[in-house]
């Protein structure tokens, strides 16, 4: 069975590329009825097709060959130009609206204090109901949660700088990409 795929595979190379028949194909093509009745029946076929072929051939009109030797020579050989890309005015507003969407998001979703670096609003000590009546548990100080803050923001703030200059990227490749050139002079 594998041996008839893999005869199979070198008789399509045969028929299809001009291979010629390897001594081991031909021993099997002698030995397996299936596989020679494949191989007559396309010899068949690959025979009829060169006997019409002549026939069929037609002559080419007498303007083709200077018409092929003329664009090989160069002589009248248009620029390959690409079609212009038609974007609709609609697809260019809705992708300026989404973008101005998620810059709004990202810099509404900003922690406190991180746009002007060093003006935050001060945090009071507050004292939990509890800590007062037992007097010696307090929540951390301004100056600790300010540190924890800033530690906090540090990864946030590289992110939103990442954000905020792919979304400029991103603007200018549309614009790049999708606005019409002005070609005035």
């Amino acid at each position: 069975m594998i041996r008839c795929w893999l005869t199979k595979r070198s008789l399509a190379r045969h028929f299809e590329g001009g291979q010629s028949v390897a001594p081991k194909v031909k021993e099997h093509l002698l030995a397996c009825a299936s596989c020679r009745s494949l191989y007559e029946t396309h010899s068949r076929i690959v025979q009829r097709l060169r006997q019409e072929s002549p026939s069929r051939l037609r002559e080419a009109p007498p303007f083709l060959r200077g018409k092929i030797m003329a664009r090989l020579d160069g002589e009248g050989v248009a620029p390959v130009s690409r079609p212009p890309v038609r974007v609709s005015l609609w697809s260019t507003v809705a992708a300026s609206l989404l973008l101005a969407l998620g810059l709004v998001v990202a810099l509404t979703h900003r922690p406190a204090g991180s746009l002007e670096k060093g003006i935050a609003t001060p945090i009071p000590p507050v004292v939990s109901p509890a800590a007062e009546a037992i007097g010696e548990i307090r929540l951390p100080d301004r100056e600790a949660i300010q540190a924890w803050s800033k530690q906090w923001d540090q990864p946030l703030e590289k992110e939103l700088q990442a954000i905020l200059s792919d979304a400029q990227n991103a603007v200018h490749l549309l614009a790049q990409n999708f606005l019409p050139e002005n070609n005035a002079p």
